[in-house]
C-alpha cells in the first residue's frame, strides 16, 4: 500500500466549481421530473456454471429448483451423445454435476422444470423425442441421492391435425405442484380423448389418476394448458390454457381441493399467443400467487404490440388488470420482448422476470416492476457473446433472496448456463439517538417510508450499515467504548426484529471508517483507521466471520473522507484529504496484503465545502461525490470516472440554508443514488429522476418526522474534520 506522496504524482489544474442554474422547489434545489420509464440499472448477473455439452448435458429447459439441500437442480433437453437430456445440479459455489442422464432407450427428454415434494423427492416430466414413437411422455421421480423411478408413462397417442389423442394425456411440458393434502397435480398440453389436454394427479404412493379431460370446444375450461398449476392463497389451484374460452384466446381456470375444475376468466382478444417454438416456453402461462390473493402472469406475445403483456388477476372479483404492455418489435426493443413465466415475487414485494428476446442486444433481458405495474425497469440485457449466454428462461428466488436462472444458449458451445442475479434491496435510512438509546430505521420502498423502532443498549452506536451476510438486507454493525462489536442482521421488509451476533473485540485506538467489498469476492469487508499510530487497515469478511486482517501506515495529517467504488471495478476505493483540501484516491489494485492499494492524486476542492455523501448518481456503476457549502448556501456534485471528474455541478440553496443533505444512497433500487434532506424537523427524500447526463433532477417526498435527537447515519462518509 502506497502512502500519499505528493512527489509521485502530477497536480492537475486548480478546481473550479462550475455554477449551473437550477430550478428550485421551495428553495431546496429540487427539480420535479417524473421517473423515466424503462430505466436500466447497472446490476449484473454472474455466471454460476456452464453446462458442458459434448457428452454432457446442454439446453436447459423449464425453471431451476433450489432443493432442500441448498443446491440448484435443473433439467436439460439434450446431451449431445444421445439427445435424451437429463438433470443437472449446481451448488451455491458453482460446482456443476451431470446429476442424472435419461435412458436414451426410452426416447424421451425433459421439457419442464423440477418440483420437490414434501417427501424430499424431485419430480419431473418427459416428452417423446423427435425420433421417438408417437408422443405420450412420462412422469418421473428422483431422489437427491440419484435414485430414479418412472412414476407414470402416458399412453401412445395418434394425431389429427395439431392435436394428439390417447386415454390419459400427451406432452406433459410443465412441472408438478403439491396440494395441501400432499397430492401432486399436473397437466398435459395435449392428449386425452379430446386431444385438448388433461389434468392428472399423483398420490403420495405414486399412483396416477386422470382427473379431467379438457373440453375440445374450449367453451368449458379452455384447451391446451400451457403452464404449471399454482397453489393460491385460498387453497385452490390455478392454471391457464393457451386457447379456448369465450374469445378463443385462452382461459384462467380453478381446481378445488376436491378436484373439480372451472373456467373463471377468458383472456381478451389478442390472447396468450405462443413463443414456445423458438424459446422452449411451455410454461409461459404459469401463474404466480401473491400473499394478497392476486395472481400474476404473462402473455408471451399478447398486448398492443404482440410483444407480451404482464397482468394481475384477482380470483375473488375476477378482475383482470394489464400491468405492463411491452413495446413493439423484437429487434431494438430495449425493454424486452416475449416475457417468460412464471414471474417471481421478490423479498421487496416487487415482481421480477425475464424476456426471451429484446433488450439492448435482442438476446433477452431481466426486468422488475411494482405489483401495481408501475416502475417497470430493465435490470440487465443479455449479450450472446459473453459467457452468460442468451435467451434466458424464467427466474427463481433463492433462499438467499438472490435470483437464479438459466440461459438456453451460450456464446461458446451453445450449451446453456446457470446464472445468479444479485438481489439488491432498497437501502434503509438508519437513525440513532445515543442519549435515548434508540434506533429508527426507515424502510423506504414502493409503499412509502415505514418505521422500525427498536431500543439499543446504552452506550452503543452504529459504525457500519451494509449487507454483510449476502441475504439482500442491510445489517448494522454496533460498537461501544468497550471496543466490542455486535452485528445486527436485518430481515425481510417490514420486520421489526434483528438477529444479534457477537463478533468479539478489536484493539484500542482503532475505529471503523466504512464497509464494502475490498477484494472483489462479493462480500462486504470493513475499513479501519488508527489516528494515533497513523495506520489504516481492513478486515476481509465472510458474513460475521473475519477471514484476515491487514494494515499499513499513512501520511500524518490525512484522513479518509469517503469510501466507494470510483472506477467501477467492483472493489471499494478510499478518498483521502487533509487541511490543505487536497485529495488522494487509493484504488484497490487486486493484490493481497498491505500493498492492495495504489495512491493517485485527485486534485483539490474549494475552501468552505464539505463532502456530505457518495453514490452513483448517473447510473454508470461508479461512485460520485455530493458536496455542500458549510454555510448551507449551495450544494453540488461531481460525476466521477476514477479520479477524473466528468461533470461538476453546483446548485443554489439560497433561502434554505438550514436544510441540508444528511444521506445519499439508492433508496428505490433503480441503480441511482437519491438524496435525503433535513430541515431540523422533517426529512425530505429526493428521488433521482435519472437525468444526470445533463443535470440531476429529483422528485421530493416528505417523510415522517423523526423523533427529537435522532441523527442520520452516513454510510462510508467517515466522521472526519
Amino acid at each position: 500500500m502506497e502512502q500519499m506522496n505528493k512527489s509521485k504524482v502530477v497536480r492537475p489544474r486548480t478546481l473550479r466549481m462550475t455554477r449551473i442554474a437550477a430550478t428550485l422547489l421551495g428553495a431546496l434545489g429540487y427539480a420535479v421530473v417524473s421517473s423515466t420509464a424503462g430505466a436500466t440499472t447497472t446490476t449484473s448477473p454472474t455466471l454460476l456454471a456452464a453446462l458442458p455439452g459434448g457428452t454432457g448435458l446442454s439446453t436447459p429447459v423449464g425453471h431451476l429448483l433450489q432443493g432442500s439441500d441448498g443446491n440448484l437442480y435443473g433439467a436439460a433437453m439434450h446431451d449431445n451423445s444421445t439427445n435424451s437430456g437429463g438433470v443437472f445440479r449446481v451448488s451455491m459455489t458453482g460446482a456443476y454435476t451431470d446429476f442424472y442422464d435419461i435412458n436414451p432407450a426410452a426416447q424421451q427428454q425433459p421439457f419442464g422444470g423440477l418440483f420437490q415434494a414434501g417427501n424430499g423427492e424431485l419430480y419431473g416430466t418427459l416428452v417423446t423425442t423427435d425420433s421417438g414413437p408417437a408422443p405420450g411422455g412420462a412422469v418421473y421421480s428422483l431422489t437427491t441421492g440419484g435414485l430414479y423411478d418412472n412414476v407414470h408413462t402416458f399412453a401412445s397417442a395418434t394425431s389429427s391435425g395439431l392435436n394428439w389423442y390417447n386415454s390419459d394425456g400427451a406432452l406433459p411440458e410443465t412441472s408438478l405442484v403439491q396440494g395441501p393434502d400432499g397430492t401432486l397435480y399436473g397437466v398435459t398440453y395435449s392428449g386425452g380423448e379430446s386431444g385438448a389436454g388433461t389434468l392428472y394427479s399423483i398420490s403420495s404412493a405414486n399412483n396416477f389418476s386422470l382427473l379431467y379431460t379438457f373440453d375440445p370446444t374450449g367453451t368449458m375450461t379452455g384447451t391446451h394448458p400451457n403452464g404449471s398449476l399454482v397453489l393460491g392463497s385460498d387453497g385452490n389451484l390455478y392454471g391457464t390454457t393457451m386457447s379456448g374460452g369465450d374469445n378463443g384466446t385462452g382461459t384462467i381456470y380453478r381446481v378445488t381441493p376436491g378436484g373439480s375444475i372451472a373456467q373463471i376468466f377468458s383472456f381478451p382478444s389478442g390472447g396468450t399467443g405462443s413463443c414456445s417454438a423458438a424459446e422452449f416456453a411451455g410454461a409461459d402461462g404459469t401463474l404466480t400467487a401473491g400473499a394478497n390473493g392476486k395472481l400474476y402472469g404473462v402473455l408471451c406475445s399478447a398486448g398492443t404490440n404482440a410483444a407480451g403483456l404482464i397482468y394481475s388477476f384477482d380470483p375473488a372479483t375476477t378482475t383482470f388488470t394489464a400491468l405492463h404492455d411491452f413495446g413493439a418489435g423484437s429487434q431494438g426493443n430495449v425493454t424486452g420482448w416475449g416475457p417468460n413465466g412464471p414471474l417471481v415475487l421478490g423479498a421487496d414485494g416487487n415482481l421480477y422476470g425475464s424476456t426471451g428476446a429484446g433488450g439492448t442486444y435482442d438476446d433477452g433481458a431481466i426486468f422488475e416492476l411494482a405489483p401495481d405495474g408501475s416502475s417497470y425497469k430493465v435490470l440487465y440485457s443479455f449479450n450472446g457473446t459473453d459467457p452468460l449466454g442468451y435467451y434466458p428462461r424464467s427466474l427463481v428466488l433463492g433462499a438467499d433472496n438472490n435470483l437464479y436462472g438459466t440461459t438456453t444458449l451460450t456464446g461458446s458451445g451453445n450449451n446453456g448456463a446457470v446464472f445468479r442475479f444479485p438481489y439488491m434491496a432498497p437501502n434503509d435510512l438508519v437513525m440513532t439517538n445515543a442519549s435515548a438509546s434508540s434506533l429508527d430505521v426507515r424502510l423506504i420502498n414502493q409503499a412509502g417510508a415505514q418505521q422500525v423502532l427498536q431500543t439499543v443498549a446504552k452506550g452503543y452506536y452504529p459504525v457500519a450499515v451494509a449487507d454483510f451476510n449476502g441475504d439482500g438486507f442491510q445489517d448494522i454493525l454496533w460498537t461501544s467504548a468497550n471496543n466490542d462489536l455486535y452485528m445486527w442482521l436485518g430481515g425481510s421488509s417490514g420486520g421489526t426484529g434483528f438477529t444479534s451476533v457477537y463478533m468479539g473485540k478489536y484493539p484500542a485506538g482503532w475505529s471503523v471508517t466504512g464497509a464494502g467489498d475490498i477484494d472483489g469476492d462479493g462480500k462486504t469487508d470493513l475499513y479501519w483507521i488508527n489516528t494515533s499510530t497513523h495506520q489504516f487497515g481492513y478486515w476481509l469478511m465472510d458474513g460475521t466471520t473475519t477471514k484476515s486482517t491487514y494494515s499499513t501506515s499513512y501520511t500524518p495529517g490525512y484522513y479518509p473522507i469517503a469510501e466507494g467504488d470510483f472506477n467501477g471495478d467492483g472493489k471499494l476505493d478510499v478518498l483521502w484529504s487533509s487541511a490543505n483540501n487536497d485529495l488522494y484516491m487509493w484504488t484497490s489494485n487486486g493484490t493481497s496484503g498491505s500493498s492492495r492499494f495504489t495512491g493517485v492524486y485527485a486534485g483539490s476542492y474549494p475552501v468552505g465545502w464539505k463532502l456530505v455523501g457518495i453514490g452513483d448518481l448517473d447510473g454508470d456503476g461508479k461512485s460520485d461525490l455530493v458536496w455542500m457549502k458549510t454555510d448551507g448556501s449551495q450544494w453540488g456534485y461531481w460525476l466521477m470516472n476514477g479520479v477524473q471528474r466528468k461533470s461538476i455541478v453546483t446548485v443554489s440553496n439560497a433561502g434554505a440554508e438550514s436544510t441540508t443533505i444528511v444521506a445519499v444512497d439508492d433508496y428505490n433500487h433503480d441503480g441511482l443514488a437519491d438524496l435525503v434532506w433535513s430541515n431540523g424537523s422533517n426529512l425530505i427524500l429526493s428521488t433521482n429522476a435519472g437525468t444526470c447526463a445533463s443535470q440531476c433532477t429529483f422528485t421530493p417526498t416528505t417523510l415522517a418526522a423523526p423523533a427529537a435527537g435522532m441523527t442520520v447515519f452516513k454510510k462510508n462518509v467517515p466522521n472526519t474534520p
